[in-house]
Formats: structure tokens, C-alpha cells, sequence
């Protein structure tokens, strides 16, 4: 789990169901899970503006936008 600081939210990687689940800290609710695959451990850029996903097994990486809330 990760915080974005900027963007008020906690970030959670999902390996075993696929996903990218965010908490929006203002509202309190779960926003919609993002399919990023089996990815593990979630960074954010200085900016805030992505969000970086790994998987340490087949080293594949997804990225997230945080505005859009969709993989780039």
C-alpha cells in the first residue's frame, strides 16, 4: 500500500485479483478498481500525476494515470 499524499488517497495492488484499488481519503469510498494485471508494490511520481506498478515475477510494469484513473 502507497499513499499519494497530493491526491488524498491510498493505493493497494491486488496481485491475485488483477487490480489497482484507491481510496479516496475525502469521500471515504473505494473509487473503481483498475485492471493493471499481477502487478505488486505501487509508486508515485514527484508530481503526483502517475501512479507505477511492478511485478517482480515476469518484470512487466503498468502505469496509471491518477486524473484519468485508467492505465497509459
Amino acid at each position: 500500500m502507497t499513499l499519494d499524499s497530493r491526491g488524498a488517497r491510498i493505493l493497494a495492488a491486488h496481485k491475485q485479483n488483477k487490480t489497482l484499488e484507491i481510496l479516496d481519503l475525502k469521500s471515504g469510498k473505494i473509487l473503481s478498481p483498475i485492471e493493471v494485471g499481477e502487478e505488486q508494490g505501487v509508486a508515485v511520481d514527484r508530481e503526483g500525476a502517475r501512479y507505477f506498478l511492478g511485478n517482480d515475477d515476469d518484470h512487466s510494469r503498468a502505469i496509471v494515470d491518477s486524473k484519468k484513473l485508467a492505465q497509459t
